[in-house]
């Protein structure tokens, strides 16, 4: 059951999803558990990360009303009365007894209080509840999930819109009713049992024999049941497989004694345990998130070959198991011996799921056993819509299987025990599914002749909105407009199709070359072109670029037309487990004109709409991003070269310096010469200081800054002028983002801001291009940016951990977030890392100075030997929008390391930092490290353009008793600005 706070938290993460932590940053997890061994042990591994949040906004518990209910209770909360007279309401409301002028309006209002309330209840609240009340809202919360969605959906439209959408109001409605009218059926039923059946005494041991017997006869159905689960085959002498008789057994020989499942945030999922009657039987697992899957076993002494089996089917993959280590010879094998072996018996395309049967073989001698394994939700194949339109999460049958056996020679297994137990996705935000769209061309020339042409690159992504990750389709069936040629014939207009010639992309998996490939089917009706992709696989984000071509006879000829429309192009597909659906598509009309001359475009991209915060800007040593005009390719030759002015108007109408200006890059194709570069100042515009050399570009850009000209701090840049050698008809300075934030980089001016005060300049920065004599322009149209500086600090900067560089190799190679993959309690594990902005730097703040660090570990887990110190690295020139950094720069880790007087540490108490009061789940310690001086973290350094970076390195000493336990990374180390209280 969710607690108020853990809803609110949901709610909250969803609208902050593009700030958080990079998916792909901190790739570790924590993983500790019970060996295979009756010995304690831990492991490290690998997952993809997720965005968690300590929230420290407006959605934290603390942050909500101080308002008292009617009843004298907190905002409602633990209030048994308000959740009573709530049911009563809605209950009238569904069996008419009362009739509101907007009944659903009355049952969304009424189901959210009583939902938030009633997750509030203690176990002494719960049983003030009548029996008929608490079994109602038990059986509602079967769709917590869905309801959840739907009310944060139905809170979001009140907060953006003012009112509610009647669908949505339905659709709560049609949940609420439904689950009314289960509760009645389910009552009525007990009713009816009741009086068929009443109560008799019945003597203490008949209970057990009726156990017994109910036993065998589940054991006699194992045996002549799912082939799949209760047969085992084994390898005769000429390597084919023979099936093995299977026997049921007594129960008692080898039994399954406790089955759970623990997640990150040490919660348990109890599923089975022998000191309760009742077991369950599903398991509820984020699409994102690890979880340890820990299996007890009680064995008979000396009973000969015994095996326990787990297997994991399709949907789910296995991340780790552990391998025998004990000495005492408890365990004395496992099959397959490595992860490497584990593999699905189905493959996908050119992907192969890590999953199957793992089978464990125990010493006689072995008597208590446990195991642990770690376990995670196939993205790859569960990445589709279904979150679309709030259906219910997908149900893996048979998740995890369970049974323990004794084989007698090769062909005879004695069955004792098994359990199996269904798996629940779930997760807010994978909700769009798989979606194109393309890309606006800076090229908008077609090249005449007969030669194949693209037009656009159409991009793929796995999910809408931010998720980058493996997909796998049965088929996926792309429909694509066919670009038309307008040309005259006299004094008649006409249109011509041209026809699809083949397909590129970057992953090569949609590659179709001539049109002919095994696995695609093909065919076209003259406007459009139809592709079915059969079996394919894509490991991630991709960008497909169909090429087209004119038939014999139907060129393009200088000065035609040729338009092109992506409003169809389409896609459907077929999933893994054949079900189907929409590919989410964007539509575009392109038009493009037949040229074989070298033009250029210009195209200012302000600060305006996306104004920076002075708090971006919070160190002299820092400089940040003001703008950008660029410069692309937009003809099918090269030009001649291009000489560029760049004239700069940072100040107010007083005269007072707003901004100043430290470094302009000089858009120009790689490999490509910058040189005649000349500078003038504010104070003297009249004498022009020279910047001697040729500058080859790099990255599609030289930089020109102040220090280049010998210029002092309180000098002031007026113009920068520098002849470029030429633009190719691909060159782009602009930078494609994946998300929708203003980007550019290869054009970008940048400065300080030198006055604390919301303004803005109108005209920042003027750019003049001459193609020798000839402006590319006129002077009264001369492309400009302005710039909008907000002294509010609502911008946020999003935070992340990569992996920290080792000093001992030249800051060359990265180390391992966690340094062991197997140790044991008792051990030490030594984390690394780097704390970065984790979000594109053209946002409205990109650097801070003020970071907190939030370390938060189990307190069987202490910290020793803390080592903080700040570096730079990791460029941004083809970072796209990703929620993570891509470390493409020369990291420069520095010297000496920050002292601890410099920081201090405060530490929680064990029950302020504790996420649950559940005695299952993990008692946390909280660490917070605040800095005494400013400490930048983000973008940009003021002399490469790097970004600064925090690094923090420390041991995790973990305790020789220490539980088995399941920890994500990602919710262990966080960091946020102590101003901005964004949390990450």
């Amino acid at each position: 059951m969710k607690t108020t706070k853990s809803r609110i938290s949901a709610r909250g993460r969803e609208r902050k999803a593009r700030q958080k932590i990079g998916r792909k940053i901190l790739a570790s997890v924590l993983c500790a558990f019970l060996s295979v061994g009756n010995s304690t042990n831990l492991m490290v591994a690998a997952t993809e990360p997720d965005a968690e949040t300590i929230d420290g906004g407006d959605n934290t518990v603390e942050a909500q009303s101080d308002e008292m209910c009617v009843h004298g209770m907190p905002n409602g909360e633990h209030c048994v009365p308000c959740v009573q007279e709530g049911v009563r309401e809605i209950i009238e409301v569904l069996t008419e007894q009362k009739i509101p002028a907007n009944p659903l309006q009355t049952v969304y209002e009424d189901i959210e209080k009583v939902y938030d309330i009633y997750v509030t209840l203690d176990n002494e609240e719960l049983s003030q509840l009548t029996e008929d009340e608490y079994d109602w809202l038990e059986t509602l919360l079967v769709k917590e999930q869905e309801l959840i969605g739907l009310l944060d959906e139905l809170d979001r439209q009140v907060a953006e819109q003012g009112t509610t959408d009647h669908n949505t109001l339905s659709a709560l409605y049609q949940i609420v009713a439904e689950s009314y009218g289960v509760f009645m059926q389910n009552k009525e039923a007990q009713q009816e049992e009741q009086v068929q059946n009443p109560e008799e005494d019945v003597p203490a041991n008949q209970d057990i024999v009726q156990d017994e017997s109910a036993l065998k006869q589940d054991t006699s159905v194992l045996a002549e049941g799912k082939t799949e689960q209760n047969t085992e085959t084994t390898p005769d002498e000429t390597g084919n497989e023979e099936q093995a008789d299977m026997v049921p057994a007594e129960k008692n020989k080898m039994e399954i004694t406790s089955v759970s499942i623990k997640d990150s945030e040490g919660k348990i999922q109890t599923l089975k345990d022998k000191n309760q009657s009742e077991t369950n039987t599903v398991f509820s697992m984020k699409y994102d998130q690890q979880v340890t899957l820990h299996i007890e076993v009680e064995s008979e002494l000396n009973l000969k070959n015994k095996k326990v089996e787990i297997t994991i089917p399709d949907g789910m993959v296995v991340v780790e198991y552990p391998k025998p280590n004990s000495p005492t010879d408890f365990v004395q094998s496992v099959s397959p011996e490595s992860l490497d072996d584990l593999n699905s018996q189905q493959s996908y395309g050119s992907y192969r799921p890590k999953n199957g049967k793992i089978t464990y073989s125990l010493g006689d001698t072995a008597v208590n056993t446990s195991f642990n394994i770690i376990l995670a939700f196939d993205t790859t194949l569960w990445n589709k819509q279904w979150m679309t339109d709030y259906n219910p999460a997908p149900i893996i049958t048979d998740a995890i299987q369970i049974r323990t056996y004794s084989q007698d020679g090769e062909n005879q297994e004695n069955l004792y025990d098994s359990f199996s137990a269904d798996g629940t996705l779930t997760n807010e935000y994978l909700r769009k599914g798989p979606y194109l769209n393309t890309a606006e061309p800076k090229n908008k020339s077609v090249k005449p002749g007969k030669e194949a042409f693209k037009l656009t690159d159409i991009r793929y992504r796995p999910d809408q909105y931010e998720f980058s990750m493996g997909s796998y389709y049965k088929t996926f069936t792309m429909t694509i407009n066919m670009p038309i040629k307008t040309h005259k014939d006299g004094d008649i207009t006409k249109n011509t199709y041209a026809k699809l010639d083949h397909i590129e992309s970057d992953s090569k998996a949609w590659n179709l070359t001539e049109l002919d490939a095994s696995n695609v089917e093909y065919s076209q009706d003259g406007s459009q072109a139809t592709i079915t992709w059969k079996d394919l696989y894509i490991s991630g984000d991709d960008f497909i670029t169909p090429y087209f071509v004119w038939n014999d006879g139907d060129e393009a000829k200088e000065n035609d037309s040729v338009s092109w429309s992506s409003q169809v192009v389409q896609a459907e597909y077929t999933a893994w487990d054949g079900t189907s659906g929409t590919c989410i598509s964007s539509k575009k009309n392109l038009s493009f004109d037949v040229t074989s001359t070298g033009k250029i475009a210009i195209t200012p991209r302000s600060r305006t709409d996306k104004s920076i915060s002075y708090n971006s800007v919070a160190s002299n040593d820092s400089w940040s991003y003001l703008g950008s005009i660029d410069i692309d390719g937009n003809g099918t030759a090269d030009t001649r070269s291009m000489t560029l002015k760049y004239t700069y108007y940072a100040n107010n109408n007083d005269g007072k310096d707003l901004v100043d200006i430290t470094a302009q890059k000089i858009p120009c194709p790689e490999g490509e010469a910058v040189s005649d570069i000349n500078v003038t100042t504010v104070a003297d515009p009249q004498t022009v200081i020279p910047i001697s050399g040729e500058f080859i570009s790099k990255d599609g850009y030289v930089l020109v800054t102040k220090a280049m000209a010998g210029l002092g701090e309180d000098d002031r840049l007026k113009t920068i002028t520098a002849t470029v050698s030429k633009y190719t008809p691909d060159f782009s300075s602009y930078v494609y983002p994946r998300l929708g934030d203003m980007v550019s980089s290869r054009g970008a001016t940048f400065g300080k801001v030198l006055k604390d005060e919301t303004n803005t300049i109108s005209k920042l920065c003027e750019l003049e291009v001459k193609e020798g004599e000839v402006a590319i322009t006129k002077a009264d149209s001369l492309p400009n940016i302005s710039l909008k500086i907000d002294a509010n600090r609502g911008n946020e900067i999003p935070l992340g951990m990569v992996n920290a560089v080792d000093p001992k190799k030249d800051y060359k190679e990265k180390l391992p977030v966690l340094d062991k993959v197997l140790c044991t309690a008792g051990d030490e594990v030594q984390f690394n890392g780097a704390m970065i902005a984790s979000y594109y730097p053209y946002t409205g703040i990109s650097i801070i100075n003020d970071p907190e660090i939030i370390i938060r570990l189990p307190e069987k887990i202490s910290i020793e030997d803390l080592e903080l110190y700040q570096q730079t690295g990791s460029t941004a020139e083809y970072l796209l929008l990703e929620n993570s950094a891509i470390e493409n720069g020369d990291i420069k880790r520095g010297q000496p390391y920050i002292k601890d007087v410099d920081y201090t540490i405060t530490e929680k108490s064990n029950s302020e930092s504790s996420q649950s009061s559940d005695s299952d789940s993990l008692k946390f310690k909280e660490y917070i490290i605040s800095f005494k001086k400013p400490v930048n973290v983000g973008w940009f350094t003021n002399t490469d353009l790097t970004q600064y970076q925090l690094g923090i390195s420390f041991k995790m000493k973990i305790a020789k008793d220490a539980d088995a336990m399941t920890l994500d990374m990602r919710n262990c180390v966080l960091a946020r600005s102590k101003t901005i209280l964004q949390m990450l």
